[in-house]
């Protein structure tokens, strides 16, 4: 590999351990944000100028492509509403009810249950190595939120919140298997 090529990998590993900070960030500043702002209001706001910026960098970079199968707008379609409208809706409303750290536990089994949704919905394969991919992370979730004491398993309280944020985590999950499916026939690049 030459070293322009290893330069631009190490900015992209950079760019790649942003992401999770800003989705952690993510739950703190939506509960301050909706103490001033309705949660459907800040979600709109929030996409409407994320889409208007990625709009206009496609439009000056000429890369607008249109031939879209119809298949593939319809999975578009429903990947906007379940990622972008379905789960903003009910992750905004949720943190009306919810603590940010019982919102970023509950977000942290997105990955499980992507995978379990892959392999029942997709029929992707499974074998032992992700299944014990899956009980570990399963495992570290339920040790942050136990505390390392299994007494903190009945005072466990859930709450409204948390249900909307479960219906978060299913149209987000929904999103990712309907991006699986999406992108084999549509790239993005």
């Amino acid at each position: 590999m030459r070293a322009q090529e290893k330069q631009n990998n190490g900015i992209y590993y950079i760019l790649l351990l942003l992401v999770p900070i800003f989705w952690g960030g993510a739950f703190g500043a939506t509960k301050h944000v909706i103490t001033e702002i309705p949660p459907v209001t800040a979600a709109t706001i929030r996409f409407g100028l994320a889409s208007i910026i990625l709009l206009t960098i496609t439009a000056v970079r000429s890369e607008w492509k249109t031939n879209l199968s119809k298949k593939s707008g319809i999975g578009i379609l429903f990947m906007s509403l379940t990622g972008i409208f379905g789960y903003n809706l009910f992750f905004f409303e949720s943190m009306k009810y919810t603590s940010p750290i019982n919102g970023s536990l509950i977000m942290a089994t997105t990955p499980v249950f992507v995978v379990l949704g892959a392999v029942v919905f997709l029929k992707e394969s499974w074998n032992l190595r992700i299944g014990f991919g899956l009980l570990l992370s399963l495992f570290g979730v339920f040790l942050v939120i136990v505390r390392g004491s299994l007494q903190t398993i009945t005072a466990l309280k859930f709450n409204i919140g948390d249900l909307l944020l479960l219906t978060a985590l299913g149209c987000w999950v929904a999103h990712g298997l309907i991006g699986k499916v999406v992108m084999k026939t549509c790239s993005p690049f």
